[in-house]
């Protein structure tokens, strides 16, 4: 009878250690869909960093999947380890208009800043 609560134990305790979607409910088809969305969200991201560069006329490199990964400063090629791009947010009487982006480019000993007023939509 010890044995059998103890095996009852561990399988209740290993069954949550289980990562699975019907775990959360979540179907394939959700799944799909959160996952097109997410490549359409980085595909609209890196598209809006290669706008306001070409719009400032800053050189700068991309990887095939359209990723910018260096930029032209100076007569200098820098790297670039990660981007950020943080909206500029104006409170008006019937909510919050964006009215720009920050986009911050880090490096491996500095962070660029450029404000654009461009928006991605």
């Amino acid at each position: 009878m010890r044995h059998l609560a103890f095996m009852l134990c561990a399988i209740i305790f290993l069954s949550g250690l289980v990562d699975t979607p019907w775990a959360y409910g979540e179907t394939y088809g959700q799944l799909r869909a959160l996952n097109r969305r997410a490549v359409t969200v980085i595909l609209q991201r890196n598209d809006f960093v290669a706008r306001v560069l070409r719009t400032y006329d800053i050189q700068y490199q991309n990887t095939k999947e359209g990723v910018v990964n260096r930029l032209l400063i100076g007569n200098n090629w820098i790297d670039i380890n990660r981007i950020e791009i943080v909206p500029l947010m104006l409170e008006e009487e019937h909510g919050v208009r964006v009215t720009g982006h920050e986009i911050f480019f880090y490096t491996k000993d500095n962070i660029l800043h450029l404000a654009s007023e461009l928006t991605i939509r």
